[in-house]
């Protein structure tokens, strides 16, 4: 239903049309390289339908492929988004276009509007190490509102130290990230996806104030929990035993006296 709605105001130029317009016009006047961020999340009514069609009609319209658009599909944070299935609809879209071979495909039928629109390639955000992590502060209260603070609070953490990342140095950090995928557009770094067609960004949160070590007891307990919490995530960020790749790079927010041998690994 809401794929109708939208594609009904977008072709029929109403205010979703006009509000497109402008974007792309102020993205067009930027002075400075600009890169445009897509994030929504994937799942539990977040606008995960309607995305993949905002997101042609600006990348192969709007801008005209001319500038970086990145997606970033954000996770749900706990089983209960996704148990019935609700993702399948919008990952097997993001397939038909991040798949270099099956996008071709998908082009020959149904044209270059659906060419992949995410330029500078597509970031999958999972919460989970987060959300195990905010979890653990206690199990007293109402069971109902504890799940509802938990699910704030996990959405926030997410928000703040991914947006943070974002903007880190005007988007130069972000800019360096994606030159190892060969997405920054300059033609002599741009390599071919094929498997490699998205990649993971992880947020992982290993300490709060208060919970588990408490401030003022000594440093080695804080190490202690800190390494326990960096060992779980292969499990909470979703990669399965045995995985490899040829490239990983961790960045971490930490005061310097809790550094922790444990990141090197």
């Amino acid at each position: 239903m809401a794929k109708a709605f939208y594609n009904r105001e977008y072709y029929e130029g109403g205010q979703i049309a006009r509000e497109l317009d402008a974007f792309a016009d102020s993205i067009n006047a930027s002075e400075t390289v600009p890169i445009v961020c897509v994030v929504f999340g994937l799942a539990d009514g977040t606008g995960s339908g309607i995305v993949v069609d905002i997101a042609r009609h600006l990348s192969s319209i709007k801008l005209g492929r001319r500038h970086i658009v990145v997606g970033f599909g954000v996770l749900p944070s706990d089983d209960g988004a996704a148990q019935d299935g609700v993702l399948f609809p919008v990952l097997s879209e993001l397939d038909c276009m991040l798949d270099e071979e099956k996008n071709q495909g998908v082009q020959a039928v149904w044209g270059d509007l659906y060419a992949n629109p995410f330029t500078g390639g597509f970031f999958v955000l999972p919460q989970e190490h987060a959300w195990q992590r905010l979890k653990a502060y206690t199990e007293q209260g109402v069971p109902e509102i504890r799940q509802n603070l938990r699910r704030r609070v996990t959405g926030k953490f997410i928000d703040d130290s991914f947006a943070r990342f974002i903007v880190q140095d005007y988007g130069r950090e972000l800019f360096r990230v994606l030159r190892p995928m060969g997405r920054t557009g300059a033609p002599h770094e741009s390599m071919p996806a094929r498997d490699r067609n998205w990649t993971l960004f992880d947020i992982a949160k290993f300490t709060h104030p208060g919970v588990q070590v408490l401030p003022g007891e000594p440093m080695s307990k804080w190490r202690e929990v800190i390494s326990r919490w960096i060992d779980y995530i292969p499990q909470w960020s979703g990669l399965k035993e045995g995985f490899k790749t040829d490239y990983i790079e961790a960045h971490t927010v930490s005061a310097r006296t809790l550094w922790n041998d444990t990141v090197q690994r």
